[in-house]
C-alpha cells in the first residue's frame, strides 16, 4: 500500500514532499529585482539599476552578512523594500538610492544592525518627504542597532505608529536625525542624533490640516542623545510625548542667527523629566505659545546650563515647572513671558536669576 493511500503511487507523493520542503529552502544566490519569500542569506555586493533592488516579503528574511546593496541608477530607486508582515533584514549596507530601506506592508517587521548611508537627493537641504535613509510607513516595527549616515535627507522618516527604535544612530544627515512626520505611540529608547543639519529628534503634527489632526502624538524617547545637530535638538510640534533622561546638548551651532534650543516645544500636554540641555545657542528648554492656545506641559527635574539665551523660557500659559536646576545661562536661567506668570505655576526650582517675582 502506498503511503497516505496515494492513488498516484509513491513517485508522486515523493515529489509533493520534495515540492513542499523546497518552500522554506534557504536561497544563497540572490540577484538585482529578486523578490524573497524564504529565509535568504546574500553573499556578494550588489550593484542594482532596478527598484526595488531587492524586496523582502515577510514573514522572509534575509541576512545580510555584511555585505551592501547599491542603486546605480542615476534616479536612485528604492534599496530594500520590507512588504508583508513580520520580516527580517539584519547585517548589511544600503547606499546610493532615493530610499535607502522601505518598511511597509502590514508591519511587524524587525530591521537589526543595518546601515544606510548616501541615500535620497534632497536639494538645498530640503529633501522630499517621501525620501530617508529609512522611510517607515508600517506600524508595530522594531528598529535595533541601525545607522543612519551621511544621507541626502532625513536619517530616519517616521510615518508609521507603534514602532520601536533602540539603539540607532543618526548622524550627519542632510535634515533630520529622526523625522517623526506624523507617527503616534512610538517609542524611542538610546538612540543618537548627531551632528545632523536640521534638527536631531522632529516630532510634526497635522495640526495646519484638519484631516490630520491626531498625529504625531503620545510618542515617547527615554536616553536618547541628540549633540551637535544644525538646529533644535527636539522640536515637538505633535502633543502628549513624553521625554524621560534625554540629553541636547550644543545644537543650533549651524543656525546661529536662529539660536536654536535644545527642547523647543510648540505643543500642549507634553512631560519633560530628567532631561539635560547645555551650551544651545538659544533656550536650554522652550514651551511657546501655540497653536492650541494652551501648554499644560510639565517640566520636571531637568538640568539646563551654560545656554545663548534662557535656562527655561516659558510663553504658552497653564504650565507646571518645578523642581529643575539652571544655573549660568546668559540672559534668564527662569524666564516667563507674563509679568504675573498667567497660568504658569512655578515651584520649588534651583537657580541663580529669574526674570519675575512669581517665579519659584
Amino acid at each position: 500500500m502506498d503511503v497516505f493511500n496515494n492513488p498516484f503511487g509513491r513517485r508522486a507523493t515523493a515529489l509533493c514532499c520534495l515540492a513542499f520542503s523546497a518552500i522554506n529552502t534557504p536561497v544563497y544566490a540572490l540577484e538585482c529585482g529578486d523578490v524573497i519569500t524564504t529565509p535568504s542569506f546574500l553573499f556578494k555586493q550588489l550593484s542594482c539599476s532596478e527598484s526595488p533592488a531587492l524586496t523582502v516579503v515577510g514573514p522572509a528574511t534575509l541576512s545580510m552578512n555584511g555585505f551592501s546593496v547599491t542603486c546605480d541608477s542615476q534616479e536612485g530607486g528604492v534599496g530594500i523594500l520590507l512588504s508583508g508582515s513580520d520580516g527580517f533584514i539584519s547585517g548589511g549596507e544600503v547606499s546610493g538610492c532615493r530610499q535607502g530601506v522601505v518598511v511597509d506592508g502590514s508591519g511587524g517587521h524587525s530591521v537589526f544592525g543595518m546601515t544606510v548611508s548616501a541615500n535620497g537627493f534632497g536639494d538645498d537641504g530640503e529633501g522630499d518627504g517621501d525620501e530617508a535613509g529609512f522611510l517607515v510607513l508600517s506600524g508595530y516595527n522594531f528598529f535595533i542597532q541601525n545607522q543612519a549616515l551621511n544621507n541626502g535627507v532625513d536619517g530616519f522618516n517616521i510615518d508609521g505608529s507603534h514602532n520601536a527604535f533602540l539603539y540607532n544612530k543618526s548622524s550627519d544627515n542632510e535634515n533630520d536625525g529622526f523625522d517623526i512626520d506624523g507617527g503616534s505611540y512610538n517609542s524611542f529608547s538610546n538612540n543618537t542624533a548627531s551632528g545632523n543639519g536640521d534638527d536631531g529628534f522632529d516630532v510634526d503634527s497635522g495640526f495646519s490640516d484638519e484631516s490630520d489632526l491626531g498625529e504625531g502624538e503620545h510618542n515617547t524617547f527615554t536616553l536618547n542623545m541628540a549633540n551637535g545637530n544644525g538646529r533644535d535638538g527636539f522640536d515637538v510640534d505633535g502633543n502628549y510625548g513624553r521625554f524621560i533622561n534625554n540629553t541636547a546638548n550644543n545644537n543650533g551651532m549651524e543656525d546661529d542667527e536662529n539660536e536654536e534650543d535644545g527642547f523647543d516645544i510648540d505643543s500642549k500636554g507634553n512631560v519633560l523629566r530628567g532631561n539635560i540641555a547645555n551650551n544651545n545657542p538659544g533656550d536650554g528648554i522652550v514651551l511657546k505659545d501655540n497653536d492650541y492656545d494652551e501648554g499644560d506641559n510639565t517640566l520636571e527635574s531637568n538640568s539646563t546650563r551654560r545656554n545663548g539665551q534662557m535656562g527655561i523660557r516659558v510663553i504658552s500659559d497653564d504650565n507646571t515647572v518645578t523642581m529643575n536646576f539652571s544655573f549660568h545661562n546668559d540672559e534668564f536661567d527662569l524666564y516667563d513671558d507674563r509679568s504675573d506668570c498667567g497660568g504658569n505655576r512655578w515651584w520649588f526650582n534651583f537657580y541663580r536669576n529669574k526674570s519675575e517675582a512669581c517665579i519659584r
